[in-house]
């Protein structure tokens, strides 16, 4: 990938910003309803600071809009990220809310996917987090991700933290970048995985919520909630919290034997 230029939102691009493509979907028209309609005023005001992304041909091929941010993470919430990744939290428990910076809308034209200017825009995100945070203080980037844009997150290290109205909110934890404080070791065994995936397929039924029905508080597809329930492949932590959390189950609940 060639390096990409970038300039803050501004209505003399506003031509580039209608003629970016997404996929024609629920979520992807909110990211581009956001670009061209609401964007500019919010970054006027300060609310919300934009940054277009252009090639060497000044293509637009991305953008990602930023925000000032609180994380609330409880007692349980903590207790779950130390046990599975070792991050470590001061007074752990004491305190509930961490000062982070918000990803509020990220968005890569369709037609220059694939070529890693996702990636690009993810690490521009982390260094403009690391900059404030030798002003002020900043422990996560969060994000509140549309259902089709959890894998990618995971990818790029974000950690699944809980599902709310349809979206998925995750953070990155700054530390386990810059200086190794936390390792992503899971303790959890395989016992306890399975048994955690047993525990989600009985209580599916109990409360008899179809499968078609825990796609959709799950966001999920009904083939993944299939291929969970019916595949002798252990389940990913983040798959069981996304239906944990669908099903209204404790975490805690969940993993004890």
């Amino acid at each position: 990938m060639n390096e990409l230029k970038y300039d803050t939102i501004s209505f003399k691009y506003n031509d580039c910003m209608e003629q970016m493509e997404f996929k024609d979907s629920m979520e992807e028209s909110l990211v581009k309803e956001f670009l061209c309609s609401d964007a500019q005023e919010a970054h006027d005001s300060h609310e919300v600071r934009t940054r277009l992304y252009f090639d060497e041909n000044q293509n637009m091929v991305g953008f990602f809009s930023l925000y000032n941010d609180l994380v609330h993470l409880t007692e349980e919430a903590q207790l779950l990220l130390v046990n599975r990744f070792s991050w470590k939290f001061p007074n752990q428990g004491n305190i509930t809310h961490f000062p982070a910076i918000k990803l509020h809308y990220l968005g890569v034209d369709k037609r220059w996917r694939g070529r890693g200017i996702g990636d690009h825009l993810i690490q521009e995100v982390i260094d403009i987090a690391y900059e404030a945070r030798e002003h002020s203080g900043c422990k996560f980037i969060s994000v509140e991700a549309l259902p089709n844009s959890v894998e990618f997150y995971l990818k790029e290290g974000f950690k699944y933290v809980s599902l709310k109205e349809g979206l998925h909110t995750m953070i990155l934890n700054l530390a386990t970048i810059d200086d190794d404080e936390a390792i992503d070791v899971v303790s959890y065994s395989t016992n306890e995985l399975l048994t955690a995936k047993e525990k989600i397929i009985d209580m599916r039924e109990q409360k008899k919520v179809s499968t078609e029905k825990l796609a959709e508080l799950s966001g999920l597809r009904v083939d993944e909630i299939e291929k969970f329930e019916f595949s002798s492949a252990l389940p990913s932590l983040e798959l069981l919290q996304i239906l944990a959390n669908a099903l209204e189950i404790s975490e805690l609940e969940l993993y004890r034997i």
